[in-house]
């Protein structure tokens, strides 16, 4: 490789771990939803609608890949490992916290109130269903009761979504203005 190739993998290799600690991180702030100042929650769910970004990861799944050898590999504790023939079928820490995010931010009944549920939601957030099975079920079963959420989810009509015309106030700190606009602050 040369140095600019060497570069741009560390690069990558960098990006990659700090995307997939990210996902811990929110998993940590949606374990706090019912604390947390309404322009926050307003930030997470109608800005970054971080419930619809989720789902797709969950179909990609990033944190699994095939080595050179063709044998299945995780990405766990910031390496990979190859999955071993008794661990096919468990859940990794990642998607553990994936799924525990999305349950926080579904099932917590103060935010679910917030979060208005549009078909567009609706569909991906159906888009669940088909991974919920009982291996996944029994290595976390709090995600039952989001079973059940989503199956009720889906027999309601296309009307039946809620629908809510909240007034929120937010306040954007002036140096990050400043910085997004490209201001010397």
């Amino acid at each position: 490789m040369t140095q600019a190739e060497e570069l741009e993998k560390q690069f990558k290799d960098i990006d990659f771990t700090c995307v997939m600690s990210c996902f811990s991180l929110i998993r940590f702030v949606s374990d706090h939803m019912e604390s947390l100042p309404v322009p926050i929650i307003h930030q997470m769910f109608e800005n970054n609608d971080i419930p619809c970004v989720l789902v797709p990861l969950l179909e990609y799944k990033p944190w699994l890949r095939k080595n050179s050898k063709g044998d299945m590999e995780k990405y766990e504790d910031n390496k990979w490992s190859e999955i071993l023939p008794h661990e096919k079928g468990r859940v990794t820490k990642i998607e553990a916290q994936i799924w525990l995010t999305i349950y926080n931010m579904f099932m917590t009944s103060d935010v679910n109130r917030k979060y208005e549920i549009t078909n567009f939601r609706k569909q991906n957030l159906l888009r669940l269903r088909k991974f919920m099975t009982e291996v996944l079920l029994d290595q976390l079963p709090m995600l039952s009761g989001m079973h059940r959420a989503l199956e009720e989810m889906s027999l309601m009509g296309e009307g039946a979504t809620s629908s809510s015309n909240a007034f929120i106030v937010q306040a954007l700190p002036e140096i990050r203005v400043k910085i997004m606009k490209g201001k010397n602050w």
